[in-house]
């Protein structure tokens, strides 16, 4: 004889099966076909977010098949009123979606590994750890189908307490596209979403009257969904202010960010674009060629382009990222020859293996290799570089530019060179550049510890300079030069990748002429970028952020370049303002308000004290949404009028908070049975 719970189990399975093939079977196609038709996907971003909704997706509509259909014709009312434990049938149900989800979400990632992992389908090579960010988008889909669940088990309308409920999961973006946590935030909020919708299976349709762990479990949630709910008010309010003030054509004000570009000849000048381009030489005085001013567009400067920042240290943060962040596409594979744009193959950096492998297009079979000694076939026996190969920030065209330790190698994939050019006797060579005139190398620039060297396009030294400014302090390196390559310009900048807020000094950025002979023969500076008070709208929106979420958003890794190539960088940012006293003391001051606000309420209502407190802590440390919370989580009792002071008393009390008087005997006389009904 079969349990009830395998009962409930196969009714699921035979009802929603069909669901959950149909789930599957459109999220293989589309990543097969996603994959299939760019053949270098494999390390592409938008593969991880075309998974990542899919999952999502697939999720929450299971969940919600689950729970809807039931609701209606009393069909829900017959389940739960089976001679069989609500935990039973919540289990069996939890059960069967998580089998149906695994399903739809477990074979299009196994149909993908296996996918790019067979010869002559993906013109690129793939290791197991690079499924790790797919696997992570299968458990982030357990997130959703949980808040579905919570969903549909919910009383309450769509657009309030149920509204509320679905923005919970959205925070949970943030953890998977922009930190290193990519499994434990996942795990958390599924836990917590599913005690939730246990406690509303067995509340009746509300968690807040269930047990405690399914109480708190709701208010959390309902806090998310809150803090979700302000964020985009708030957005959508400051884009309304926005767009009501007037237009302006005013000079950039002083706080406006400013970079310095290059006149033809070498006139270093300081662009900035506010309601226009403006002009202005190092000193602040205005520019007037008509040259440049009627036609002021890129073409007509020499740019500086990137060397690096933060040269020594930023060494060390790269390596620490590589280790440790699971999401980052450089961690196994770095795409080589110019993106892969041009030729018949595809060139990699296999950064954990230190040499390259060639893929041909047509084919996508490996077709070559490229060590320490130079191009080999296929099948040859890679001989590893030493170290780990680095390549330049901006690189057009071949011959391409790589170095290891304090060897540079010059690489052209097209015809299968490759030369040692330099070894360096300065040592570690921590970032080098093309110098460009216009579109055409004329020099390379090395970055060292203490100096720079600029090399000819054959690897001769042509000068080396210190640096002329604290590396430390300017740690954004730059270089331009004018079209016959005769003067070298180096840009020291401080603003590169640093934080402008008030306290921080606003530091000039310097550009150094350097002929040569390595001489520094003309030096500019300018203030490029100064500190500016926030707006007052920031500050609103800070305060509704508390400061536990933003520092754990930190801790998670929530510095690392990819969160800001998917998403705003909103938590990030809030992170380092938390160490500011004027931030602390906005949150603190509106926590405690609301946490006043919070022990007045549930004490009035006729919650007992003990509980109160709870809830004002709990206020306390999720301030104004957490008041959103509380109001829609929390126990509510049923109040009537006290018949000694006529003030409303929770009937489950024996004494009135007010009168402290207890419930009188009922009447005897007979007609206490035609009294209304209590509430």
């Amino acid at each position: 004889m079969a349990t009830p719970f395998k009962t409930i189990l196969w009714k699921e399975l035979r009802e929603n099966f069909k669901w959950a093939a149909l789930a599957a079977a459109v999220l293989t196609v589309a990543q097969i076909y996603v994959l299939h038709v760019q053949p270098d996907v494999i390390i592409n971003r938008n593969t991880h977010i075309t998974f990542l909704f899919g999952c999502a997706l697939a999720g929450a509509a299971l969940g919600a098949i689950q729970i809807l259909p039931e609701l209606n014709r009393d069909r829900w009312a017959a389940l739960l009123h089976r001679p069989v434990p609500r935990s039973t049938l919540f289990l069996g149900k939890v059960t069967a979606g998580l089998l149906l989800y695994a399903l739809a979400a477990g074979l299009p990632f196994l149909a993908s590994v296996l996918f790019v992992s067979l010869p002559g389908l993906v013109a690129a090579p793939f290791f197991p750890a690079m499924a790790v960010p797919a696997a992570s988008n299968v458990i982030f889909g357990i997130v959703f189908y949980a808040g579905a669940l919570l969903v549909s088990l919910t009383h309450g309308r769509w657009y309030g307490r149920r509204a509320l409920l679905a923005l919970s999961v959205l925070p949970l973006f943030f953890f998977q596209l922009g930190t290193d946590w990519i499994f434990l935030p996942a795990l958390g909020m599924s836990l917590i979403l599913l005690t939730a919708a246990y406690g509303a299976m067995c509340g009746n349709g509300s968690a807040s009257h269930a047990f405690p762990a399914a109480r708190w479990s709701l208010a959390f949630a309902m806090f998310a969904g809150a803090e979700i709910f302000m964020g985009v008010l708030m957005v959508l309010l400051l884009v309304l202010w926005v767009a009501l003030q007037p237009n302006s054509s005013n000079p950039p004000s002083s706080g406006s960010p400013r970079r310095f570009v290059l006149t033809k000849d070498g006139q270093p000048l300081l662009s900035s674009y506010d309601g226009g381009l403006h002009l202005t030489y190092p000193d602040g005085s205005p520019f007037t060629d008509k040259n440049y001013i009627e036609n002021a567009t890129s073409y007509r400067f020499a740019q500086f382009f990137p060397v690096g920042w933060n040269l020594k240290n930023w060494q060390a943060a790269f390596d620490a990222a590589l280790a440790e962040d699971p999401l980052r596409r450089d961690r196994y594979l770095q795409v080589a020859a110019g993106n892969n744009d041009n030729g018949a193959e595809y060139w990699y950096y296999l950064v954990r293996k230190n040499y390259f492998a060639g893929y041909d297009k047509l084919t996508r079979r490996r077709v070559a290799i490229c060590d320490v000694e130079g191009f080999h076939s296929a099948d040859a026996a890679p001989k590893p570089f030493p170290i780990r190969l680095e390549h330049p920030i901006f690189s057009r065209s071949a011959p391409y530019y790589y170095w290891s330790g304090n060897q540079l190698y010059s690489l052209d994939f097209g015809d299968r060179t490759m030369k040692l050019l330099y070894t360096a006797p300065l040592g570690r060579i921590y970032a080098s550049a093309p110098v460009c005139a216009g579109e055409t190398p004329v020099y390379l620039l090395l970055a060292f510890e203490n100096a720079v060297q600029i090399l000819d396009l054959h690897g001769k030294p042509l000068a080396t300079a210190p640096y002329g400014h604290d590396p430390a302090i300017w740690p954004g390196l730059f270089v331009a030069t004018v079209p016959g390559g005769e003067r070298v310009f180096i840009l020291y900048d401080p603003n590169f990748q640093r934080e402008m807020k008030p306290g921080n000094p606003s530091l000039p950025s310097f550009v150094d002429e350097i002929d040569l002979q390595g001489r520094v023969v003309r030096s500019d500076s300018a203030v490029t970028q100064e500190a500016s008070p926030p707006e007052s709208n920031g500050s609103l929106y800070l305060g509704l952020v508390p400061p536990f979420v933003s520092a754990l958003y930190t801790a998670s890794g929530g510095r690392h370049p990819e969160a800001y190539d998917t998403i705003p960088s909103i938590l990030s940012d809030l992170g380092r303002a938390a160490s500011s006293k004027s931030f602390l003391g906005l949150v603190t001051a509106l926590s405690a308000a609301c946490a006043a606000i919070t022990f007045w309420w549930a004490r009035r209502a006729g919650l007992a004290k003990r509980e109160a407190i709870h809830w004002t802590l709990f206020v306390f440390l999720f301030s104004l949404p957490g008041l959103v919370a509380f109001r829609l989580a929390a126990p509510w009792p049923t109040r009537v009028p006290c018949p000694s002071c006529s003030r409303k008393r929770p009937i489950e009390t024996e004494e009135c908070p007010a009168c402290h008087q207890a419930w009188p005997p009922p009447k005897t006389s007979g007609t206490e049975i035609f009294a209304g009904p209590i509430g």
